[in-house]
């Protein structure tokens, strides 16, 4: 008697998945495939290699981006500068990488014991000058290109694991902080908080800025000791107070002998506006435009009595616009601070910069008129008690001084010049040798500060700072966030590519000081 095999109401070859490699049983159909989970490492380490891209075509990341970062090399360069290629006697330069196809295939590697990759060939260009007697120029004496064995590169298997020693091995991506700009509160005193922001690049030195309890505003590198942030604007640059008011105010000017006619710009009326006629050509609150500003400047100009009547709002300020000279400055300012010396016309100074604008100095200016023109910064959300504390704290008043403020604190115990100083803030911040906030903290960069998000170099610039130092001066006043710094989003995973280049640079940077000496 023989006995019925089963028949299945389907084939095995139906229920195979040539993606994952089994075989699946289940009754309800998958409405989403599961993705390629290793897509990401395996891109990763295929941007790396860069193998199927011709050598000319090859981006400047990876492997390719080590060498071109590494070469040239020279006897005449002077540390985390380009290479002087002029005044260098011997030039190595990088021209193209080749790897070979692998010897042994994954099976053989396996019961070899050996590594499943590939040969690495480097064409490198050797530049040997001489210095002519004639001219006392460098002249090119010989310029040869050979191919040279640079070792082995372990080729990336389909399943996402190395062969390496006849052995099976995989690289684990590594959770890292994402570069960018962080910023924090800390409420250790009830009632009185503490800021920071932290400003962190994918390499190179961190900077951390903070408002204390007295709501002063300090800076600090590499968690070193803390300077004012006025000081660190002016050994960028900005020397003078009127400087660094103008990079977090708004700036007006008041001409005392005339009225500028772009003196209305962010002003509402406070009160109904009718021309000669008696037709209302303005509304209670709305926006002192150029029609506007031509009613008003008409009725100036007419010597009409109800120009006297006319009052103007701008931000939290009020100037009551009337014939007078010393009336043009009428009103009692909180948010104002003065942004240049004030003299009246008895040769008295009434104002110096940083000081705020108040009823005292008004009524000065209005017994003793003004000599020169008056500049006030409008400074929203009373950003300029900490920006004139700041100024008033601050006694390195110059460039130099704040240079050498600076330079001490980071190099303490050598001597400080002009030139030590700057080339060491450029080298901290602002040369892509030592200093990079890679493509994603540039990103989240420019999308913090509301910039495009694509835009800018990978180093810092001082509109980025002080974008940053704005963006922290938001946060005292509650005009944005804080964020949390360990939070899963602002962190993110090195897969293998990432990982291998940071360990290659390192090498190849020991190799490139070995040639040198």
């Amino acid at each position: 008697m023989t006995q019925k095999t089963k028949e299945f109401p389907f084939s095995l070859k139906e229920k195979f998945d040539s993606k994952t490699g089994r075989f699946s049983f289940a009754q309800i159909r998958e409405m989403v495939d599961i993705p390629y989970l290793l897509d990401r490492q395996q891109k990763s380490y295929e941007e790396f290699l860069q193998i199927d891209v011709p050598p000319e075509k090859r981006e400047n990341k990876g492997l390719q981006g080590i060498f071109l970062k590494t070469f040239p090399i020279t006897n005449h360069e002077k540390k985390n500068r380009e290479p002087d290629l002029e005044q260098s006697k011997y030039i190595l330069e990088f021209i193209r990488y080749d790897l070979d196809p692998p010897q042994f295939t994954p099976n053989e590697c396996r019961e070899r014991g050996l590594t499943y990759g590939s040969n690495l060939r480097v064409t490198l260009r050797l530049t040997k000058k001489i210095e002519n007697p004639g001219t006392a120029e460098q002249e090119i004496d010989v310029s040869e290109e050979q191919e040279v064995y640079f070792g082995d590169i372990p080729h990336k298997l389909r399943n996402g694991y190395f062969i390496i020693n006849g052995t099976e091995r995989v690289v684990v991506g590594q959770l890292h902080r994402s570069p960018g700009l962080f910023v924090d509160s800390v409420d250790d005193n009830p009632g009185k908080e503490a800021y920071s922001a932290r400003l962190i690049p994918y390499d190179g030195s961190w900077i951390e800025f903070s408002i204390d309890r007295r709501d002063l505003m300090y800076i600090s590198i590499d968690r070193k000791k803390k300077i004012y942030i006025t000081t660190f604007l002016r050994a960028l640059g900005y020397e003078k107070d009127e400087e660094i008011l103008d990079l977090f105010a708004e700036k007006y000017k008041i001409d005392t002998k005339a009225y500028p006619d772009t003196f209305y710009q962010e002003m509402t009326l406070a009160q109904d506006l009718k021309d000669e006629a008696g037709i209302v050509v303005g509304r209670l609150g709305q926006r002192v435009d150029a029609e506007v500003w031509n009613a008003i400047s008409h009725l100036r100009d007419a010597g009409h009595p109800d120009f006297q009547k006319i009052m103007i709002y701008a931000e939290k300020r009020h100037i009551k616009l009337a014939p007078g000279k010393e009336e043009s400055l009428r009103g009692y300012i909180r948010n104002t601070i003065f942004g240049n010396k004030v003299k009246t016309e008895l040769d008295e100074i009434a104002a110096q910069p940083g000081d705020q604008f108040t009823m005292e100095i008004f009524n000065k200016f209005k017994e003793q008129g003004v000599e020169n023109e008056i500049i006030l910064y409008v400074v929203k959300e009373g950003n300029q008690d900490i920006i004139a504390a700041s100024l008033e704290k601050d006694n390195f008043d110059t460039v130099e001084k704040a240079l050498a403020r600076v330079y001490g604190i980071l190099r303490p115990g050598s001597p400080a010049t002009i030139e030590l100083a700057e080339s060491l803030i450029y080298d901290l911040f602002f040369n892509p040798r030592t200093y990079n906030l890679g493509e994603v903290g540039r990103y989240k960069l420019n999308v913090t500060l509301g910039n495009e998000a694509e835009s800018g170099e990978n180093t810092l610039t001082n509109e980025d700072i002080i974008g940053s130092i704005a963006y922290l001066l938001k946060l005292r006043f509650n005009m944005v966030e804080a964020g949390d710094i360990d939070h899963l989003g602002n962190r993110r995973v090195r897969a293998v590519g990432e990982l291998l280049m940071n360990h290659l640079y390192t090498g190849f940077y020991r190799m490139k000081r070995v040639i040198q000496e």
